[in-house]
């Protein structure tokens, strides 16, 4: 990946969203009925993960994997949060600290 985005913070032109779900909510039958979710806009740089398309076109299930890297705005994000981006929603696989905690590396994984 292009190490731009650590001199340039415009290559930082993507609005992400993260969505933590904080609370649920459970009926008589341990079912859960609701979700508290805090949701939070930041911008982000877009690095489309590498895939081996032969790999792909053999399965009927395909894995989109996306990385963004994002300015670490948000206190505790950790794997159990989903990210928003384009109308998907991806979850959160791996988080990996760039420079003493300048920038995270954020891996996301949806499955078409």
């Amino acid at each position: 990946m292009n190490k731009a985005y650590l001199k340039d913070i415009g290559k930082l032109d993507r609005l992400l969203t993260i969505r933590k779900h904080s609370s649920y909510t459970r009926d008589r039958f341990g079912h859960i009925t609701a979700i508290t979710a805090t949701d939070t806009e930041l911008y982000a740089a877009l690095s489309f993960a590498n895939r081996d398309e032969k790999n792909e076109s053999d399965k009927e299930t395909t894995i989109e994997y996306l990385h963004f890297i994002i300015r670490p705005e948000i206190d505790n994000l950790n794997t159990k949060d989903q990210a928003l981006y384009n109308s998907n929603v991806y979850d959160i696989i791996n988080i990996e600290e760039i420079g003493r905690n300048k920038f995270l590396k954020l891996k996301l994984k949806r499955v078409v």
